[in-house]
């Protein structure tokens, strides 16, 4: 399945609506997108957006603490959430009979969620973010990696300069007070999407929706981040950090483009062609051939506003790490201003496809990519936009594109071995 119906229309108070109808089973997938995510918080606190994620399930006016998550487990259904740069989402699946719990659960922590904030909800989930940080960032082996290089691409004021989880002393200092004005600024219907898809009737559900949502009051979109025109690095920026790791680890990362683009799907094809496989450029040279390197890939992490390609390698011992820096820089170099083979070529777009097609196999996986794709291009059905392109994008233009995107200056984070590990 690739191409995908839907019917879309606004509410009065601003909420984007996207319905679509898939009766193959007796499903319903309730997918909530705020235009909102850390790359939104500006001159606030960090890590605000993503301490919502946690804070929207700790209970509503109608809906008390821990009750969203029995409400929709009760009926077989499950749920979750996550935070991005640019968004957060939340996502219930549930038997196509209880759709109209899941509009009433989602629109009543849109609406009431406020009344019900307790600073011993907060100060709880102060706490499991602040664990959460710890766990998967300070004390994970190469777990402040990602948060440097952020540093090392993304200029001051950038909304990517900062990651997602929010820095600690942020974390920890965040009040009510800033609870409430994120709420009152983001979480308003018109800052959001509803994307209802599976076994439904597309005016009942409409109709539903009006009931459940229609009656939140409404509120201007809030401004979006200071624009930052496309840039490249004028100099190598270099960061040396010890960590508690066995093997040192090279990452090196490039300014690159916004999601879905032409020039971001090729980007992606471009990875795979370096690192993805056995049979990848730079896989093959230095983890099977040269054994140098435990492992290496290439990411092409995009966003609404930039995004960034980041190569990461992690060397064996015996190899010295500013020797393979240059081997890296020069194959990678190489590697792209080669000949890319039919076969190569066919093996790449065949790999993309089935992991696009792949997340459109259940309702909640449709629901998920109509709304990241409305959300970044404005248009729900754009997988089939993609896997058009993507056969129409030849080995010379990937090899273009990668070329324009990984220039001779980068940003360099070397993770050395120190302390116990």
């Amino acid at each position: 399945m690739t191409h995908i119906e839907y019917e879309r229309f606004s509410l009065e108070n601003g909420l984007e609506v996207i319905l679509g109808k898939n009766s193959q089973n007796p499903i319903i997938a309730v997918n909530l997108l705020y235009h909102v995510g850390s790359g939104n918080e500006g001159a606030r606190k960090s890590g605000l957006a993503h301490l919502f994620e946690h804070m929207m399930f700790q209970g509503s006016v109608n809906v008390p603490k821990g009750m969203h998550f029995r409400f929709v487990q009760e009926t077989g259904g499950s749920l979750n959430a996550n935070t991005t740069f640019d968004r957060t989402v939340y996502y219930d699946k549930l038997p196509a009979t209880h759709l109209e719990l899941g509009l009433w659960l989602e629109a009543d922590r849109m609406g009431w969620f406020l009344p019900a904030l307790v600073q011993e909800t907060l100060t709880n989930q102060i706490d499991v973010v602040k664990n959460e940080r710890l766990e998967r960032y300070d004390n994970a082996p190469y777990g402040l990696g990602f948060e440097k290089v952020l540093k090392l691409v993304f200029p001051e004021g950038h909304p990517y300069r900062s990651p997602v989880i929010g820095a600690m002393k942020d974390i920890v200092s965040i009040n009510p007070d800033d609870v409430r004005e994120f709420f009152t600024t983001f979480y308003t219907p018109a800052n959001a999407t509803l994307v209802v898809y599976g076994d439904l009737e597309i005016e009942k559900t409409k109709g539903l929706v009006n009931k459940y949502f229609g009656e939140i009051k409404g509120a201007p979109k809030p401004t979006p981040p200071a624009k930052f025109e496309p840039f490249t690095l004028s100099e190598n920026h270099e960061e040396i950090y010890t960590d508690k790791v066995f093997l040192p680890k090279l990452l090196f990362a490039w300014p690159s483009v916004v999601a879905f683009t032409r020039e971001d799907i090729a980007l992606a094809l471009a990875g795979d062609f370096l690192t993805s496989s056995k049979n990848s450029r730079l896989h093959k040279k230095f983890v099977f051939t040269d054994e140098s390197l435990q492992s290496v890939g290439f990411t092409n992490y995009t966003g609404k506003y930039h995004g960034m390609n980041l190569l990461s390698a992690t060397v064996k011992p015996g190899f010295d790490p500013a020797e393979m820096e240059k081997e890296i820089i020069d194959e990678l170099h190489k590697a792209i201003r080669s000949e890319v083979t039919p076969e190569e070529m066919e093996r790449i777009k065949y790999n993309y496809k089935v992991q696009a097609v792949y997340s459109l196999q259940s309702v909640n996986g449709i629901a998920s990519r109509m709304n990241e794709f409305n959300f970044y291009t404005g248009n729900p059905d754009q997988m089939a936009v993609i896997l058009e392109e993507i056969d129409s994008i030849t080995p010379e233009e990937m090899l273009s594109v990668i070329q324009k995107y990984t220039t001779e200056n980068y940003a360099r984070l070397l993770i050395v071995p120190g302390g116990e590990a």
